[in-house]
């Protein structure tokens, strides 16, 4: 049975590393980018559940990402997260 697959798109790798590790070890399988245009071509090509983003990354922004993504497949569910104590 495949496991659902979850796209993580994170500027700083260790983010990336613990997302990742914590969502495979609840059993989902893990993609993962390092900028906002990666990830939405990494989406086009391969179809993901959920996709979480960090919200302040250079290239594009998490809603830049979350917009891209909507406009391709407007059901799928997108977290944005920020480090940041203000948005």
């Amino acid at each position: 049975m495949k496991r659902e697959s979850i796209l993580i798109v994170d500027d700083e790798p260790s983010m990336r590393m613990a997302l990742s590790e914590s969502l495979e070890s609840c059993g989902y399988e893990i993609c993962t980018s390092g900028d906002g245009v990666d990830a939405l071509k990494k989406f086009h090509d391969d179809r993901f559940k959920v996709v979480i983003t960090d919200m302040r990354m250079p290239k594009m922004s998490g809603m830049e990402v979350l917009r891209g993504i909507k406009k391709i497949s407007p059901r799928t569910p997108v977290i944005v997260i920020t480090a940041y104590g203000t948005v």
